[in-house]
């Protein structure tokens, strides 16, 4: 039942973006990241690594959704996500002249905000019970590491290209590449 995962999933979802935060900080700090990684600053890089956890709930909680039939709801969600997004960009980058780090804030609220309407939204509609699923943990565990790998796999295939070029060229000239 929904009602009894929805806790469960949400730890998921924190524990693995938060792993993939500190992963990704981790490659940043030591410069594994290329000519790219060596061109961001820590005051953008940070931000967006605290985005991660919150996003990785989302996408969890659209699975949730989805595996409850609520393609409506999730569609509008991500509809209402993706407006607030921009929206959000407008006023950092443009009104309140931010620049890139606008952007950067503008996805952390972004997903700050989204997490919580979330949280609001699961509590209301599935009354979740606040204990852990241990056959769960196991089976998205298991599930999950190979479906993860598979993906990795797939999007780095995609952008072999442009991860190649990130590792020698000036992130002026991967811009332009892409």
């Amino acid at each position: 039942a929904v009602q009894n995962s929805i806790f469960t999933n949400f730890l998921i979802a924190v524990f693995w973006g938060t792993c993939i935060s500190f992963s990704l900080y981790a490659l940043w700090h030591f410069e594994l990241l290329g000519n790219i990684g060596k061109a961001i600053d820590k005051k953008l890089i940070l931000p967006i690594l605290f985005a991660i956890p919150f996003n990785a709930f989302f996408v969890l909680s659209g699975l949730t959704l989805k595996g409850d039939f609520q393609f409506k709801l999730f569609n509008i969600i991500q509809l209402v996500k993706a407006i607030g997004l921009a929206l959000l960009l407008v006023l950092f980058v443009i009104v309140l002249k931010m620049d890139v780090q606008g952007a950067a804030w503008a996805l952390v609220t972004e997903a700050i905000v989204t997490t919580i309407v979330l949280v609001f939204l699961f509590y209301k509609r599935y009354k979740p019970k606040f204990s852990i699923d241990l056959s769960l943990v196991k089976q998205n565990w298991g599930y999950g590491i190979k479906s993860w790998i598979g993906t990795l796999a797939q999007q780095s295939n995609d952008k072999l290209d442009q991860i190649l070029i990130g590792f020698v060229a000036t992130p002026q000239l991967l811009g332009l590449y892409t």
